[in-house]
C-alpha cells in the first residue's frame, strides 16, 4: 500500500457500505441522524481521505481538504444542491489527488 492509503477495491467497498447507511432516511421523531449514519459519514469521507493520501496530497494541504470533504458530504445528505456545489467547488483545488 503506498503511503498508508487503502486498496483501491477495498475504499470502494467501504465507501460503498457507507453510502447504503446514508440512503436510509432519518424518522422524523429522530433528533438527527443515528450513530450508524454519523459513522458512515465519516467513512465516506474517510475514503476520499485514503485517496487523497494514496494519490500523494502534500501534508499541509491535508487538514484543509478534510474539511472540505467533510463540508461537500454533509451537503450531498442534506440534500443541499447550492452547498453541495459550493462545496465541490471548494474541492476543486484537491482534485488531482482523488
Amino acid at each position: 500500500m503506498e503511503k498508508s492509503g487503502l486498496p483501491y477495491d477495498i475504499r470502494e467497498f467501504i465507501k460503498r457500505a457507507a453510502h447504503d447507511v446514508l440512503r436510509h432516511k432519518v424518522d422524523a421523531e429522530d433528533n438527527g441522524p443515528s450513530r450508524q449514519q454519523e459513522i458512515a459519514k465519516r467513512t465516506v469521507a474517510f475514503e476520499y481521505w485514503a485517496r487523497a493520501i494514496s494519490n500523494g496530497i502534500p501534508e499541509n494541504e491535508f487538514e484543509p481538504s478534510k474539511a472540505a470533504i467533510l463540508a461537500f458530504v454533509d451537503a450531498t445528505i442534506a440534500g443541499d444542491e447550492e452547498q453541495r456545489e459550493e462545496a465541490s467547488d471548494a474541492l476543486a483545488r484537491w482534485r488531482q489527488y482523488g
